[in-house]
């Protein structure tokens, strides 16, 4: 019996270990100003085709998908 349940105790550690060590990477890019600034910069060129399909856009362009639904 206590050789069995040292392999499970083991297991579980092992487990443990590669959870935590998965979780890591959230520390790696927090600590990290060119992984921040890269985000950023992905994160303002989205916003900016965002804006900028919200301006080249038809005005009539939902009411044309509202029709065709109906």
């Amino acid at each position: 019996m206590e050789e069995g349940s040292s392999g499970v105790e083991m297991a579980g550690a092992v487990i443990a270990f590669e959870l935590k060590e998965a979780s890591s990477w959230w520390q790696d890019i927090n600590e990290s100003p060119v992984w921040q600034d890269r985000i950023f910069h992905v994160l303002a060129a989205l916003y900016g085709l965002v804006a900028a399909v919200a301006l080249v856009r038809p005005p009539h362009l939902p009411y044309l998908f509202l029709c065709l639904l109906s």
